[in-house]
């Protein structure tokens, strides 16, 4: 049986997963996989019940080599289940299967598992180099603020008056949880002073 394996980073990628499913199709595989999460994890659903299910002669075909693995370790580990299985993988975009195992084909798994290996490493370090040049840069990161330092004093104030958290909230259009938060500090700061 042909068997299909897609597998997308994140659910944003929609499009993404559509177009592999219509290519599977288009090589005439009986049943897909698929998976939304990172190559970089092993566990995953789709690809561990395709494992499970696998019977002898059954070939599995992907689009790219990084979409059933990001390290070399998993990939090597994923094409020996299925070879113990018995069966075969395709990869069409890297034109490599094991079905007809010589040593080039594993010679070639093992470049391009490594590439994909070191693709990751150098998307680490510079979104790592990118954060680091952000904070120099004195960015902040998450989410923006929804008060500014004079709502916070309209903030402290109304709570000194007696207001609520909830009247608080409700009349900046925040959650409690942010008027704690943004009042946290003030409340702190005149505690250690009375103390």
């Amino acid at each position: 049986m042909k068997i299909g394996y897609s597998r997308i980073s994140s659910g944003h990628q929609y499009g993404g997963e559509k177009t592999q499913i219509a290519f599977l199709q288009s090589q005439g595989v009986e049943k897909i996989y698929t998976d939304t999460a990172s190559g970089k994890k092993r566990d995953r659903t789709g690809l561990d019940e395709m494992l499970r299910n696998l019977r002898a002669g059954d070939e599995i075909i992907t689009k790219s080599i990084d979409r059933i693995a990001r390290s070399l370790r998993d990939l090597l580990d994923i094409i020996e289940q299925i070879r113990t299985k018995k069966c075969f993988i395709t990869i069409v975009e890297q034109n490599i299967s094991t079905k007809n195992d010589n040593g080039i084909t594993e010679l070639l798994i093992g470049i391009l598992g490594s590439i994909a290996s070191w693709e990751i490493s150098m998307q680490r370090k510079r979104c790592d180099a990118g954060i680091a040049r952000r904070k120099a840069e004195g960015k902040k990161f998450g989410r923006p603020r929804k008060t500014n330092a004079s709502q916070d004093q309209l903030l402290l104030d109304g709570w000194r008056a007696g207001k609520s958290w909830s009247e608080l909230a409700k009349s900046f259009g925040i959650s409690k949880q942010s008027v704690y938060r943004r009042l946290l500090p003030y409340i702190r700061e005149e505690r250690s002073v009375a103390a």
